[in-house]
């Protein structure tokens, strides 16, 4: 894994998890949350939902 790709998925983690307490109050799905980190014009709007919802360890493992 190059340290580009590390730095983005950290930078992914955090904002997962500044956005979590969110997602958790409004019920969202992982649907519903890519599609509004996507019109906030959020790159990588999708790891983003996906570690919100599955944890940093599962993407991170994928990406290997």
């Amino acid at each position: 894994m190059r340290a580009n790709q590390f730095h983005e998925i950290l930078r992914d983690a955090e904002l997962a998890n500044a956005i979590g307490p969110i997602i958790r109050k409004h019920r969202l799905s992982i649907a519903e949350t890519t599609d509004l980190l996507e019109k906030s014009g959020l790159a990588r709007a999708e790891n983003v939902a996906q570690i919100a919802f599955t944890g940093l360890a599962t993407v991170v493992s994928s990406k290997l």
